[in-house]
């Protein structure tokens, strides 16, 4: 799937903010998509970590109650970023996007195991920080 198609609208901007322009695309899952898809991602994002270089990885997935993506990058400078999009913040199954979320932590690095409840899973951000921070500005760079 299309990062341009998936999860938010300015999720590619949000993305590229954080990784950088030259990672290597590793894929974004998408909600109900094939074993076989999910393993070429998931083998994809291992080489990535392997070589050392930037990358670029993710899913789609629904929770309890909403709707959500998992991003895991690796910056230029051998950062680990998580993203993580919830369509909902209320539990309410809403719509419309007034009750949407980003949060963004910097992490010690990725585990390959299931890192959420949600179909597709196939990573863990390992001792994520919390970023606020890096929303701010994410976000106010959206407008420029």
């Amino acid at each position: 799937m299309p990062w341009h198609d998936a999860c938010y609208r300015s999720l590619v901007k949000d993305v590229s903010f954080l990784v950088g322009e030259n990672a290597k695309d590793c894929g974004l899952l998408p909600l109900g998509a094939s074993s076989h898809y999910q393993k070429q991602i998931t083998a994809c994002t291992k080489a990535a970590v392997a070589s050392g270089r930037p990358f670029k990885a993710g899913y789609i997935s629904f929770g309890d109650d909403s709707m959500f993506c998992d991003i895991i990058v690796r910056d230029g400078k051998g950062t680990y970023w998580s993203l993580f999009f919830d369509s909902d913040s209320t539990g309410q199954m809403g719509r419309g996007g007034d009750n949407s979320i980003i949060s963004v932590g910097q992490c010690d690095g990725i585990d390959f195991k299931p890192g959420t409840i949600g179909h597709g899973s196939f990573f863990h951000a390992v001792n994520c920080k919390a970023s606020p921070e890096t929303v701010t500005e994410i976000i106010s760079r959206r407008t420029k």
